[in-house]
């Protein structure tokens, strides 16, 4: 792909193969979405040995891309191949409203957004792409943001924090993310707003891959799910009422099912429970059209739409966007799944990019946007790094 520099603000116009790289790539969503969005393959991938585990599935898929360990006595970032292009999955935890553990703006998980941030502007890289939860783009993580302010400011690049949903880059989960873009220069794109369609679960293509399904047996062997379907009539009755994503003890409730209609004790002590008090809720998942943000407490007991069974690994690793030819993973490892980007969000985002360099985009000569692509607004713009607020 040709790409112009002069609009980066990095000197006379030239003209050259786009090149990217990626740090943390976890299960490789950035890494197989930019390289389908580029049509071509990544010059490296890089990470911290803490996240072999993840990082294993995307290494295993592209063998033949170098691999370099961040803490490895002998790595040198100067060493690397210059790119146009970075993008990194850090861990989301940091800030993420799921998380079990330590949490906040000032959770040294976070710290790896700062570091790749900082090692992509030293480098010079044209453009660096940071993916993190939504509440990177919220007042609550504004104390955690600003961090990028002082280091953009000293090697010159302008921030964009765009936040968007999976749903709206064209598959059925609405995986609500915000993403730091960093832009060599002292001026950033107007992208265009994302919105491609996706096709409803209940017209997906069924697959059993290596029939590895989150939970054994039929849909309608627990108590919960048979009590429902009865409730409703029939199980095709109560997939025609539902819309969006719900839970079986939420649709219980709704319909007055109570405790001393069931027999298994899980099911009883629950709702017992929930009179007088809040109870985690991990009943059987039902969906219909599309999801939720795709996490365990979504997927452990996720029901097929489209037959009596609960879901396939290989029906989540699609539903996330990962190829037909990336190895199924196992039952053990199912959460590696969803500590990752959806492809198409950063495909059709790195399209949106690739379009700024290549001068289809309109540039403005502003240090910060916070760009919403769900309600298609700039919610807050500055043109000098004191000016930033969140409004």
């Amino acid at each position: 792909m040709r790409i112009c520099r002069w609009t980066l603000g990095l000197g006379k116009c030239k003209e050259w193969i786009m090149k990217h790289a990626h740090i943390i790539p976890l299960v490789g969503g950035q890494v197989v979405g930019t390289s389908q969005a580029l049509k071509s393959k990544p010059e490296y991938i890089a990470s911290w040995s803490a996240f072999a585990k993840n990082d294993y599935w995307c290494r295993n898929y592209y063998k033949d891309v170098p691999f370099h360990l961040v803490d490895d006595p002998g790595f040198k970032f100067n060493r690397l191949p210059k790119v146009d292009l970075i993008t990194c999955t850090p861990p989301c935890s940091g800030l993420s409203s799921a998380t079990t553990g330590t949490a906040g703006c000032q959770a040294p998980q976070n710290e790896h957004m700062i570091n790749v941030a900082e090692f992509g502007m030293q480098a010079g890289i044209p453009v660096i792409l940071i993916e993190n939860a939504p509440r990177l783009y919220s007042a609550s993580g504004y104390p955690f943001f600003v961090r990028f302010v002082p280091i953009a400011e000293k090697f010159g690049y302008t921030i964009q924090l765009y936040k968007t949903s999976t749903a709206l880059h064209g598959l059925p989960q609405n995986r609500i993310r915000s993403f730091v873009i960093l832009w060599k220069g002292k001026s950033q794109p107007l992208l265009n707003w994302i919105r491609e369609p996706f096709v409803p679960l209940t017209q997906w293509p069924v697959e059993h891959g290596n029939k590895q399904y989150v939970q054994k047996g039929r849909g309608s062997d627990d108590e919960l799910v048979n009590a429902l379907y009865k409730r409703f009539g029939g199980r095709d009755q109560l997939y025609s009422i539902i819309t969006s994503p719900r839970t079986g003890f939420r649709l219980a409730q709704e319909v007055g099912l109570g405790y001393h209609e069931f027999k298994t004790a899980k099911y009883r002590k629950l709702f017992n429970r929930a009179k007088y008090k809040a109870v985690l809720d991990v009943t059987p998942t039902f969906v219909r059209d599309y999801t939720g943000a795709l996490m365990w407490r979504i997927t452990t007991f996720m029901l097929s739409p489209q037959e009596d069974r609960f879901i396939s690994v290989r029906e989540l690793m699609s539903m996330m966007g990962l190829p037909k030819d990336y190895e199924e993973l196992p039952l053990k490892s199912m959460n590696a799944i969803f500590q990752n980007v959806p492809t198409v969000t950063t495909q059709t985002l790195v399209k949106e990019i690739q379009a700024a360099l290549d001068n289809k985009r309109p540039f403005k000569k502003v240090p910060f946007m916070r760009v919403n692509n769900i309600d298609k607004t700039i919610d807050s713009i500055g043109y000098t790094f004191n000016s930033l607020k969140l409004y």
